[in-house]
């Protein structure tokens, strides 16, 4: 079930305040600095953490590093310094199979959708298995396809696109489904990984307005209703306020806003475009 707007992202609130202290939580960054080649650092000195349950979106303009630094979260890009503790496990200088048993727990969920266009919504969501026992050092062939999954592994998959809302679709193509569909799907696929923990990079941007407020809120309401914490970084002022607890904003590579998003309003943050 979507969850209606609660708010309206115009709605003055409180002026921002301080963020808290660092505290523990799922995810926690500490000194983190990140330079391509020659070029001045992208950021540097980024320090913020992510309780569990949390919703949190990650804002800047472009070229803010706020992709990047969500990758460099799961060393899919490499940081040049400090800490990152996934599960209270440190990420950085961790070897491959530790690393991958940490990602297995981690959802990852592109603007681009990522699915296998000749295959069904059902086989796509089954891929998230792939985490799973990639994880384990296990690699199957019967997780390709629903045709060849085992049962129980198609059971779950019908129910995590069910969760999604896509249960009656699960056996059309991928490359007939919409864009808020294929959005849906990648979803179900990170559900179906048991993923503790979802990052989104820009998930909205490439669906119309009423297809990317759809999973938007469909993110809120796993966030809300299953406590799925939920790290994206987006442009859109409105989501951020309304389908996350707090704003974390990037500018000029460092954080200049870590504040709930109750104590801020759409002012607060166009300041970060000018």
């Amino acid at each position: 079930m979507l969850l209606d707007a609660e708010r309206d992202a115009a709605t003055p609130h409180a002026p921002a305040r301080p963020a808290p202290a660092l505290s523990s939580g799922v995810l926690e960054v500490a000194g983190l600095a990140k330079r391509f080649g020659a070029d001045k650092p992208v950021f540097s000195d980024v320090s913020f953490a992510v309780g569990k349950g949390e919703a949190v979106a990650l804002l800047g303009a472009n070229g803010a590093g706020k992709s990047t630094l969500l990758r460099c979260c799961l060393r899919l890009i490499e940081p040049d310094a400090g800490s990152i503790k996934l599960f209270g496990r440190e990420l950085v200088g961790a070897s491959a199979a530790p690393l991958r048993e940490l990602r297995a727990r981690v959802g990852f969920v592109f603007q681009r959708h990522n699915l296998v266009p000749r295959l069904s919504a059902l086989s796509n969501t089954i891929h998230g298995a792939l985490g799973r026992s990639a994880s384990a050092g296990l690699w199957s062939p019967r997780l390709w396809s629903q045709a060849l999954a085992p049962d129980g592994l198609r059971a779950e998959a019908l129910a995590c696109l069910a969760r999604v809302g896509l249960a009656d679709i699960a056996a059309r193509r991928a490359d007939r489904l919409s864009g808020g569909q294929s959005q849906r799907v990648a979803v179900a696929r990170a559900l179906m990984q048991q993923a503790e923990i979802v990052f989104a990079d820009e998930p909205a941007a490439s669906l119309d307005p009423a297809a990317g407020a759809e999973v938007m809120a469909l993110f809120a309401d796993l966030n809300r209703r299953e406590k799925l914490t939920f790290v994206y970084t987006t442009h859109n002022l409105a989501h951020a306020l309304e389908f996350s607890d707090r704003v974390i904003a990037l500018r000029a590579g460092r954080i200049e806003i870590d504040a709930p998003t109750q104590s801020l309003r759409a002012d607060d943050l166009r300041g970060l475009y000018g």
